[in-house]
């Protein structure tokens, strides 16, 4: 068996994890596959839900029936897409936009207020 034959079949190789606009993720490089989890996720949300090109649909219809954690991550997410199809939108409660301008009002105008004091507090500048 060649060496590529090898990395083809390989698991999982490396894996990382940054922290991105306050929450964790993870990707881990498959040998082989040329993309991550992260990777996977987003194809596989684009295809359940019918947003691939259909040549990039075939492809990754292909990828996942000779890739079984690529199939693992599309049925995972197919049960995300089936609890999705449950929910409903809810209204937002009666005049909920204009409290919610009035307090950024309010805070704007604190903080002006706040900049103004301190700037009175240093004295001149030198």
């Amino acid at each position: 068996m060649s060496q590529q034959n090898n990395k083809t079949q390989s698991t999982t190789q490396q894996a990382s994890t940054s922290k991105k606009d306050g929450a964790m993720t993870s990707t881990a490089n498959y040998e082989g596959s040329g993309s991550t989890t992260s990777d996977t996720q987003t194809q596989a949300i684009a295809y359940l839900f019918g947003l691939l090109p259909t040549p990039d649909s075939q492809e990754f219809e292909h990828r996942c029936q000779e890739n079984p954690s690529c199939h693992s991550v599309v049925e995972d997410t197919r049960g995300f897409q089936d609890m999705l199809n449950y929910w409903t939108d809810v209204p937002a409660p009666s005049g909920l936009g204009d409290r919610t301008l009035a307090r950024i009002q309010k805070q704007i105008e604190d903080d002006k207020a706040g900049r103004q004091h301190a700037e009175e507090m240093a004295g001149p500048s030198a």
